[in-house]
Parts: structure tokens; C-alpha cells; sequence
């Protein structure tokens, strides 16, 4: 009973600390969109007017989509099996590359 208990507690740990190593190498070193963060881990407006500079680098660099006609489209009433396609399209006008992915339906019945 003992060294299954310790053979459990030794599971979650080392279970943790790999959670937690993936943790931080999915989001740890990302840089800050809105700014450097202070010790609170608050963006305020003040620290935003105090990097104007690195805040105007992030927005010019980054990835920005830009929509050409109509960003909708109405299928209408249709059967059980029907299938319909739309062509939207789209430019990236930003600096970095633009990552699409596929959405939701909003009557979320595809």
C-alpha cells in the first residue's frame, strides 16, 4: 500500500512538472501584445503612454486581414444532405504571416 501510494505521488508530480515545462514553452516566451506588463501583471494605460514606441512596433508588424466584398453569406433554406460553398476572400495587408483557420457555423448544424 505504502509504494503505491508513493508510486501515485511520484505520477503526479513528475506529471506536473512536465505540464508545466509545455505550459511554458507554449506560452511563456511569447512577447506581450499590448506592452511590457508590470510586477501586478496589469497593462494600464500608463504603461501602454510609456512605450508608445514598442506598442506601434507590435501593430505595424503584425498580421492584419483585410476582407475583399462581403464578409457574410445567406444559404437560404436548405434540405437535410444539401451541401453549399461561398468564396470569400481575403488579403493579408500586415507584415507577418496570416494564420486562417476554420470557424463555427452560427446554427451550428455543419
Amino acid at each position: 500500500m505504502k509504494r503505491a501510494f508513493i508510486l501515485l505521488f511520484t505520477s503526479v508530480f513528475v506529471g506536473s512538472l512536465i505540464a508545466a515545462w509545455l505550459h511554458h514553452n507554449r506560452y511563456g516566451y511569447r512577447k506581450a501584445f499590448l506592452g511590457p506588463f508590470d510586477e501586478s501583471g496589469e497593462v494600464t494605460i500608463a504603461s501602454l503612454d510609456a512605450n508608445p514606441d514598442q506598442l506601434d512596433e507590435i501593430y505595424r508588424s503584425a498580421a492584419k486581414m483585410t476582407i475583399l466584398g462581403s464578409d457574410t453569406y445567406d444559404f437560404g433554406k436548405m434540405r437535410p444532405g444539401e451541401s453549399g460553398s461561398a468564396i470569400f476572400k481575403f488579403r493579408n495587408v500586415g507584415t507577418e504571416t496570416l494564420e486562417v483557420s476554420v470557424g463555427s457555423t452560427t446554427c451550428k448544424c455543419t
